[in-house]
């Protein structure tokens, strides 16, 4: 949850913000819609206008005119024609910080939630309930004790745990330094197709979770999420479709697979 509200907060549109990058890129803009590039010395400066095409290259900044609306407007045309917005990480990265803290306090609460949870707690535990390090140790071991499926079980979303947790400080890094994408893009492939895919295979994962043994299938979804980050990767190198629509089937992958990751949870 904290992980999907960070994703969504990243994703949100800045208001009346001028945005100002070292870019080249041909856009395809929306009939109609008045578009001025300024570069640092206030001039204008367009390479190319025809039709409805404007290539711009240089230090620049974008906005659209007084009479259009306040937000950066820009139509782009990639896997069909899509509007896309200024985000707030690609007019300044560094303002992941103030995000990472709004994530933060939502994770606190989340956790002030969860600890209203009334749950039957063992005899041999509610000596330690008190201590708030010794209770949750002493409680993990009388369940590993009497649980050896969930121990098992455990032992093994832990190896999933650290290798996915390993790869996702990579994965923004590769993305925007090596593929040149935005993270407008990048959110475009982490919410729109992978959480709303996690939303559309979940009923079919929970289906099959009943089908199998519960080791059997988180097996499985592990080895399905194990080819995200081999997609992701491999896009750099192939040459049969886009590098972007390469990433975005792997954020498809990863929506199956951690389908039934939630499901194991």
């Amino acid at each position: 949850m904290v992980v999907m509200i960070a994703i969504i907060l990243t994703s949100i549109g800045a208001v009346g913000v001028k945005h100002t990058e070292k870019f080249h890129q041909m856009y395809t803009v929306k009939p109609g819609t008045k578009i001025e590039v300024y570069n640092i010395n206030g001039k204008i400066e367009i390479n190319k206008w025809d039709k409805n095409e404007v290539e711009v290259n240089a230090m620049m900044s974008t906005r659209v005119g007084k009479d259009e609306l306040k937000k950066v407007k820009i139509e782009v045309t990639m896997n069909g024609d899509m509007e896309i917005r200024t985000k707030y990480l690609d007019y300044n990265e560094m303002l992941f910080k103030p995000l990472f803290a709004i994530v933060g306090v939502f994770g606190y609460l989340g956790i002030l939630a969860l600890r209203r949870i009334r749950v039957d707690i063992p005899e041999m535990v509610k000596d330690a309930k008190s201590h708030p390090v010794i209770s949750p140790i002493i409680t993990t071991i009388y369940e590993f004790r009497n649980n050896k499926p969930f121990l098992w079980y455990e032992i093994g979303f832990m190896i999933y745990g650290f290798g996915y947790m390993m790869v996702l400080p990579i994965l923004p890094q590769f993305l925007v330094n090596k593929l040149g994408m935005t993270y407008t893009q990048i959110s475009i492939g982490k919410v729109m197709i992978a959480y709303s895919g996690v939303a559309l295979f979940s009923p079919l994962a929970g289906f099959i979770h009943k089908k199998l043994n519960p080791i059997i299938f988180s097996g499985l979804s592990f080895i399905v999420l194990g080819f995200y980050p081999l997609l992701i990767n491999l896009s750099i190198f192939q040459n049969i479709l886009d590098p972007i629509l390469f990433v975005y089937i792997g954020f498809g992958v990863f929506s199956i697979g951690m389908a039934g990751v939630f499901i194991n949870f």
